[in-house]
């Protein structure tokens, strides 16, 4: 290849140095905030010769992106808890893209002040954050029990207005133009609690629903993967 693109954290310095060694340039990229998704459209267009493209691309996600902060800008805010991992439980910091998305639809997330990208807690912590929300990510095994988990604690808001979800990690949690695939139905969850809805059975946001929708805590520990 004439070129590989690698994501900063999720690949070894062994591996990309293994390829630098034999002679293939490496660009490694770590977006993090939904600007950086059109700035590296851009890139790749000027790389790849095909900057027209590259611009009506960029211009198509930032039109996607105000479309939806104007429509979820008004409204209180509420707080988010966002598991990516059951054992240990794991979370996202305010340093990931999702904390942005989050806040686009409305929300704060409970864990945005950890130092750590993807910070390991336990679950007092998370009952100490008092989360009106909890989306848990789809792809870990026995989703649904984890979601009934969380929502047999009384104590939670989340778990009292049934306000807890899976939400799908490959849109989600990579920093592509899909994401706001992911976004808009992670803003719908989170605008029923902003409404004071409490919906117990839409408890698991699907890919065909996707489709339908268009394209300080205690005892807290940190498990860095940036």
């Amino acid at each position: 290849p004439q070129l590989v693109i690698g994501w900063n954290s999720g690949n070894t310095s062994a591996g990309v140095g293994q390829l630098e060694r034999l002679g293939v340039p490496v660009l490694l990229t770590e977006p993090r905030r939904l600007r950086d998704i059109t700035d590296l459209l851009l890139a790749f267009g000027r790389l790849t010769g095909t900057g027209t493209t590259a611009q009506r691309a960029a211009e198509t996600f930032r039109r996607a992106v105000d479309k939806l902060r104007r429509r979820y800008a008004s409204g209180r805010t509420v707080s988010v808890f966002v598991q990516i991992e059951a054992q240990p439980l794991m979370t996202l910091n305010g340093r990931h893209l999702v904390s942005e998305l989050i806040g686009l639809c409305g929300g704060r997330n409970v864990f945005a002040d950890l130092p750590t990208l993807a910070p390991s807690v336990d679950r007092e912590a998370v009952i100490g954050a008092a989360p009106q929300v909890i989306l848990v990510s789809a792809s870990l095994p026995d989703v649904e029990q984890v979601i009934e988990n969380w929502k047999s604690l009384a104590g939670l808001p989340a778990a009292r207005s049934g306000n807890v979800y899976a939400v799908p990690a490959d849109q989600l949690f990579r920093a592509t133009t899909r994401v706001l695939s992911g976004a808009q139905a992670m803003c719908e969850a989170i605008g029923r609690a902003r409404r004071g809805g409490v919906t117990p059975a839409a408890t698991v946001l699907r890919r065909d629903r996707l489709r339908d929708l268009g394209d300080a805590p205690s005892r807290t520990t940190s498990r860095t993967i940036d």
